[in-house]
């Protein structure tokens, strides 16, 4: 119960709430904190940007039971990489391995969270190389995707394409998210040859189609490009390309379509549920429901 209500009051942003909850629960057992209310505390301290409480509380854990449990790892790990805190989450991850923990790609996406924070794009791809060479750890979706969100800035595009295309070789198949990111990053890069091949293969696979934002830059790039081509054979290509994904775009709109509300014709015998909707008995006007039953 408490374990809940510590993430509750975390999760209503009341981070000095949540940890007098927990340090109340603390004083009041004699020997080591549930485990549940810890990762509890912990996600909190993740949420509200306090590291220092989360390595802390965790210290004092494995101290008295010696105990390194994995999600108990994941957690405070998170809580450091959100506020950017590498070097202390890394020396972390290295002593828990150090005492037995197995290495996971949760804790190396920890890690790559933090890289990100931190714009520390070399330092995310010697992580990875790493947990490839030492420990034979595959990047997942989400690995490869906090990869490429830190290395395009850094202009080391190449590098992390090269991690992606190892993990399809090695039978990842990657998701709608990891495919709008690699679009993504080849189009900001200008290269729109390798945002097609990803598009494409995305495609021929039967995997879901790229979001409307995504769909929106291919196509405005195709256009662009059929402009500046050179030749009339490459100005039709481009342009064809550019109306596939403008309908592409417009059959996913009437897909994901709002739902249609029915057309209320609120008169005569109507008028009186419509005055209990607008307010109730004293007056009292209710916005957010007359708004909806206008619709």
């Amino acid at each position: 119960q408490t374990a809940a209500l510590v993430s509750a009051v975390a999760n209503a942003g009341d981070f000095e709430r949540a940890k007098a909850l927990f340090d109340e629960a603390v004083a009041r057992t004699s020997g080591p904190v549930d485990e549940q209310l810890l990762q509890a505390f912990l996600s909190a301290c993740a949420r509200a940007g306090e590291p220092e409480h989360a390595e802390h509380a965790y210290a004092q854990h494995t101290s008295t039971t010696g105990r390194r449990t994995g999600f108990l790892l994941s957690a405070v790990m998170n809580a450091l990489a959100r506020a950017g805190s590498l070097e202390p989450a890394e020396r972390l991850h290295e002593q828990a391995v150090a005492a037995g923990a197995s290495p996971t790609v949760g804790l190396l996406n920890a890690l790559l969270l933090a890289c990100r924070t931190t714009g520390r794009a070399e330092r995310a791809l010697d992580l990875v190389e790493s947990a490839r060479a030492k420990h034979a750890i595959r990047p997942d979706n989400h690995t490869l995707k906090l990869l490429l969100d830190v290395c395009v800035p850094a202009s080391l595009l190449d590098r992390a394409l090269a991690v992606c295309s190892r993990a399809a070789e090695q039978g990842l198949q990657f998701d709608a998210l990891t495919v709008n990111s690699l679009i993504r990053a080849c189009l900001r890069d200008g290269r729109l040859d390798c945002a097609f091949r990803y598009y494409d293969a995305a495609r021929a696979r039967g995997a879901a189609r790229p979001n409307l934002r995504m769909l929106s830059q291919l196509s405005r790039r195709c256009f662009d490009a059929s402009v500046a081509a050179g030749t009339e054979g490459d100005k039709s290509l481009w342009m064809e390309r550019g109306l596939q994904l403008y309908e592409e775009a417009n059959a996913l709109i009437a897909e994901r379509a709002p739902l249609r509300y029915p057309e209320r014709r609120l008169r005569g015998q109507d008028q009186s549920r419509r005055s209990a909707i607008r307010g109730g008995a004293d007056g009292r006007k209710m916005p957010q429901l007359a708004e909806c039953a206008e619709l």
